[in-house]
């Protein structure tokens, strides 16, 4: 199976996440993203809190699909302390986490190393966004970049 690795925009700096610790795995009930920047795209990443966001929309759409690998959980945006301009700052009011539990090469979405998906679930992202295909990166099982020789 071809894996590839998508770099979403960072909109927000950090998220501050409620787990069941009841579970094994523990399990992601809910998250709050530390916005810094309006977000303009369907999928985001936190940055340092290592996690990616979902808009209502792409979770409907992601919730229509047979991929696998992911959960989506509620979630809400609150501006950055670190936010240029927190009073104007617009914040969907609908947000969704990814909880990534997939592994590489046997379900869509996974994340061994960052957010490494199979072709079909990278062409889903890629057609919903086409600014996310430039960051679209063949990788192998272990999330490394499959570099290929023009020889």
């Amino acid at each position: 199976m071809a894996l590839y690795k998508l770099s979403p925009e960072v909109h927000a700096d950090n998220a501050d996440k409620t787990w069941d610790a009841t579970t094994t795995p523990r399990t992601l009930l809910t998250a709050v993203f530390s916005v810094l920047y309006p977000i303009t795209t369907e999928l985001f990443s936190s940055g340092i809190g290592g996690l990616y966001g979902v808009t209502e929309s792409l979770a409907a759409a992601l919730a229509a699909t047979d991929l696998t690998g992911y959960r989506l959980v509620p979630a809400t945006g609150r501006p950055s302390e670190f936010a240029d301009d927190s009073d104007t700052l617009t914040i969907p009011a609908v947000l969704y986490a990814l909880d990534i539990y997939g592994r590489g090469g046997i379900d869509d979405i996974a994340r061994p190393q960052g957010f490494v998906l199979s072709r079909r679930a990278a062409d889903f992202f890629c057609d919903r966004d086409p600014d996310l295909a430039t960051t679209r990166r063949e990788v192998d099982a272990e999330a490394w970049v499959v570099r290929r020789s023009i020889f």
